[in-house]
């Protein structure tokens, strides 16, 4: 099984309060540090509430996981395969396939589906992820039953959101690539004083948003739920934008009410009874009084605590009852921002957190709760740009650092002549060409009655093109005499 990651497993950190993410990070370092060692590239994250082991190319898959095993802190260490969401059923293909090859007949007798979907958006829940894919297994792994308390194996399925960006690991750091690449061919160098990169997201939906027990729809919710109370709050969860620093992030939504009628228990009333009637000048009206969400502040959080939000305008009459109608308020993305845990939620989020609500209390009443729909957020660092941390070249086969070219200031070259101009053919193999001779037989039509054209047969290196040494181009007899002949100051081969 080709196996790309690790999902590490802790114990008593889970536990712990509002430290939790400095355990956490500790633990991360700690396991970067045991796979040094490692043959392999490695790439240890932390991820919603889980820590991942990333693994780029191949790898000594028992060497990582016996380093893993000696660090203090981890109870479980579970290699992980990773697909592509191509639809359910190519997922439940390779839940399949990935039971078959694990599991085969003899081994493991029944079987328990253990679904997690952290990306909502995601058509099936994680129930009907249960069930589903258990079908599927029952189907294709006929040797095998359902025991949902006591099985022989459990095969856990987590659906999250796939990551556009791929990264690349070089010296056990992770970096984003940014590929600048020629449309035509380069036949002279190009140079420049310096590269500069910028970027902008467009509008996205918010990844989650609670209120620290519920989850809550993220296209139309309630912050303040249907009953106004002081101190109530939510949080909106955006970690990708989020971590943006230095950026400017806007958000958009529209802001409704909707009313809550609240009256008193039959208790309350008796209640209410008792005192009017100790006090027989005060009156008991039957006049429901009006809440409103009267203030509000949002929030983020700086890895110690909350902080006031730098939003461009006051937002704290923002819910109450003027705030109707299309809303956009934007501000300069904290550089200090951090995750938390929020529920079930690991990541950056704002906090809406209800200050003041006059009459919230009262009652009769009526509630006039905000309702906040079609919540959208987007970043630009308006115009502002900053150099590369690494810098490559990559011209043919020919690959070269500049890193410290693009910090002297001068000009460099940014862009060599390749040595893919003149006329040629490029054959390319997936697999290296090893243990014995290697021919190759192809066929030419002379269409421009041009014979006898002299010719290389060069092979690539990381230095470039070579010749081949040893090698020899025959003609088969009966056949036309070939179009290409070699160049005889070079050997050739096949």
């Amino acid at each position: 099984m080709n196996y790309q990651a690790f999902l590490i497993k802790y114990a008593e950190i889970g536990i712990k309060g509002k430290n939790r993410i400095l355990f956490e990070e500790a633990l991360v370092r700690q396991i970067a540090r045991s796979l040094k060692p490692v043959e392999g590239e490695f790439e240890v994250t932390r991820e919603m509430g889980r820590i991942y082991v990333r693994v780029d190319g191949s790898f000594d898959f028992e060497g990582a996981v016996d380093a893993m095993r000696h660090v203090f802190g981890i109870s479980g260490i579970c290699p992980v395969v990773i697909v592509e969401d191509e639809g359910f059923e190519a997922l439940a293909q390779a839940v399949v396939r990935y039971t078959t090859e694990v599991y085969p007949e003899g081994r493991a007798k029944t079987f328990k589906i253990f679904a997690r979907r952290s990306n909502k958006s995601y058509p099936r829940d994680s129930m009907q992820l249960n069930a589903d894919l258990g079908e599927a297994v029952l189907n294709g792994c006929p040797w095998m039953q359902v025991d949902v308390h006591h099985p022989d194996c459990v095969v856990t399925v987590e659906v999250r959101k796939h990551e556009k960006c791929k990264h690349l690991v070089i010296g056990g750091r992770s970096y984003a690539v940014v590929v600048l690449e020629a449309e035509g061919i380069v036949r002279s160098a190009e140079e420049l004083t310096g590269i500069g990169l910028s970027s902008s997201g467009e509008e996205r939906k918010a990844d989650f948003v609670t209120d620290g027990k519920n989850d809550m729809d993220v296209e139309a919710f309630a912050p303040f739920s249907d009953t106004l109370s002081v101190y109530n709050e939510c949080y909106v969860g955006h970690d990708l934008y989020f971590a943006k620093g230095g950026s400017r992030v806007t958000l958009h939504f529209n802001v409704g009410h909707r009313d809550r009628s609240l009256f008193l228990t039959r208790q309350e009333e008796e209640a209410e009874l008792r005192v009017i009637k100790k006090k027989p000048k005060m009156i008991l009206s039957d006049i429901p009084a009006e809440a409103f969400a009267d203030e509000i502040c949002m929030e983020y959080y700086n890895g110690l605590g909350w902080k006031k939000l730098p939003v461009d305008m006051d937002v704290s009459g923002l819910l109450g009852g003027a705030g109707t109608g299309n809303i956009s308020l934007s501000f300069l993305c904290p550089t200090d921002w951090a995750k938390i845990q929020v529920g079930a939620y690991f990541g950056r989020t704002v906090r809406l957190r209800l200050i003041r609500s006059d009459n919230c209390y009262l009652r009769p009443g009526i509630h006039h709760y905000p309702v906040i729909e079609h919540f959208r957020a987007e970043f630009t660092y308006e115009g502002h740009f900053v150099d590369p941390d690494r810098l490559y070249r990559v011209a043919g086969t020919e690959k070269k650092e500049i890193t410290g070219q693009l910090k002297t200031g001068k000009r460099f070259m940014a862009m060599s002549g390749g040595s893919y101009q003149d006329d040629a053919l490029y054959l390319g193999f997936n697999n290296r060409m090893e243990n014995g001779p290697v021919s190759l037989y192809f066929e030419l039509e002379d269409q421009l009655n041009m014979n006898s054209l002299k010719c290389r047969f060069e092979y690539s290196t990381a230095e470039g093109f070579r010749p081949f040494a040893g090698g020899h181009a025959q003609h088969i007899p009966g056949e036309p005499e070939p179009l290409l002949a070699p160049d005889p100051k070079i050997q050739c081969a096949g």
